[in-house]
């Protein structure tokens, strides 16, 4: 705490350049900001909400793509970092006018400030923590445990089972409306048939996994997560489930389905560690 005092009053760029996703949160980047500090900083951790907020309050590494081989990645950054230094950063600190000030410098501090400050500080940190976090987890835990732990000894016993049938669940089949071509604005209905071998439909969640494709691997960016209603049961074990997706955008679209766990009382749906994808 003492050298970071010292840091963010001696600096003009708070560099952050740690590979993605591990930087945890990166509360010296705020600090810094807060004192009129530029960040110059990898998409990630606070400074992907940050940088979004305004890119004149900073700088960012990358447009946080990721990459499978981490030493390509950190290829690509440091390409992207030398240029961000070469023709923005260095520039723009060393244009002055005929007062030796740099004005453009100047006006990124202040905006940095102005935008950054008011969102990103601990009074938020506190709220959040206790709106989101803590007090939903005070009050689940008494929930859990009321009347000699009724509902924990029940979940815990759901889980257990969940996780013996879950090698059992298949997609046995999904079919969309309409002929693959499509609007934006328009809809499409998928149904899918789900095998649930001693299982009821309400211990599972099939989701609709839907957004833009993107790269040669046919990934999905920016997706949407529509929850399946269950409709009806064709045959034993064997159940339908329907979803609809709104085409909001143009460009090449697609999903994948996912089956994750419905129990109530879980923390998360992903507290059991189980997932299927289709």
């Amino acid at each position: 705490m003492n050298v970071a005092r010292y840091l963010v009053q001696g600096v003009d760029v708070w560099l952050n350049n740690p590979r993605r996703p591990y930087e945890a949160s990166g509360t010296s980047g705020m600090k810094a900001a807060v004192n009129g500090v530029l960040n110059c900083s990898i998409l990630d951790g606070w400074w992907v909400e940050g940088y979004a907020l305004d890119p004149n309050a900073g700088w960012a590494i990358g447009h946080g793509e990721t990459y499978p081989d981490p030493n390509y990645q950190d290829y690509v950054e440091s390409q992207s970092l030398y240029d961000i230094l070469e023709k923005q950063i260095i520039p723009t600190f060393y244009e002055r006018s005929i007062d030796n000030v740099p004005h453009d410098w100047v006006r990124r501090m202040k905006i940095c400030m102005r935008v950054l400050a008011p969102v990103f500080n601990t009074n938020r940190m506190v709220r959040e923590y206790a709106e989101k976090l803590y007090v939903p987890a005070y009050r689940r835990g008494q929930a859990l445990l009321a009347d000699s732990m009724e509902k924990g000894i029940r979940l815990a016993h759901d889980k257990d089972y969940l996780r013996s049938k879950w090698g059992g669940i298949k997609v046995l089949g999904v079919h969309t409306s309409g002929n693959g071509h499509y609007k934006v604005g328009e809809s499409l209905q998928v149904e899918s048939l789900v095998e649930l071998p001693d299982l009821k439909p309400d211990h599972v969640r099939v989701q609709i996994y839907s957004g833009s494709i993107v790269g040669a691997g046919d990934e999905i960016e920016n997706p949407q997560i529509i929850d399946m209603t269950h409709t009806r049961e064709v045959a034993p074990g064997r159940h339908l489930f329907t979803g609809r997706i709104e085409c909001r955008s143009s460009g090449r679209q697609g999903f994948a389905l996912r089956i994750i766990p419905g129990l109530k009382d879980l923390a998360t749906p992903f507290e059991p560690g189980l997932i299927l994808w289709n």
